[in-house]
């Protein structure tokens, strides 16, 4: 069952699915329930999916960890251990999420806390900053 379909029950199933899996994350069902509700084919793979405020909290407990252990060197995504090679990647997608402001202030915030990172995040902030000051120019010129 999809939302977008045009049959208002196949709709009201989708949502219910939905809201069944989101039950089971915040652990509302039942040992049961959920037994039951991950028999029907693709709905246990959705079931083990993380969330993206799961994944947010995994990726930032390895940073820690990360930096408990090698200090305020950042992992490096060519490395030959896969575990630093995905935390380098987790660092790099979120400092693209932060370049199109797609992270809130408090993963901002948390991300900051790794000097490593919060400069790459200033470096960033700056480029924009000049970017912004660049077209102003430019568009001043035309007038």
């Amino acid at each position: 069952p999809t939302h977008d379909s045009e049959k208002q029950d196949e709709k009201q199933l989708a949502q219910w699915i939905k809201n069944q899996i989101s039950r089971f994350r915040t652990g509302k069902l039942d040992a049961l329930q959920s037994q039951q509700l991950a028999q029907f084919p693709g709905i246990a793979e959705r079931m083990e999916r993380q969330t993206a405020s799961q994944r947010w909290e995994d990726g930032l407990k390895k940073l820690r960890a990360w930096r408990k252990k090698h200090g305020d060197v950042l992992p490096r995504q060519r490395s030959e251990d896969r575990d630093e090679q995905e935390l380098a990647r987790w660092i790099k997608k979120q400092i693209s999420r932060f370049r199109a402001g797609k992270l809130g202030p408090l993963q901002c915030e948390q991300l900051a806390t790794f000097p490593a990172v919060a400069e790459r995040m200033e470096r960033q902030s700056y480029l924009n900053l000049l970017d912004g000051l660049v077209k102003e120019a430019e568009g001043m010129d035309q007038v």
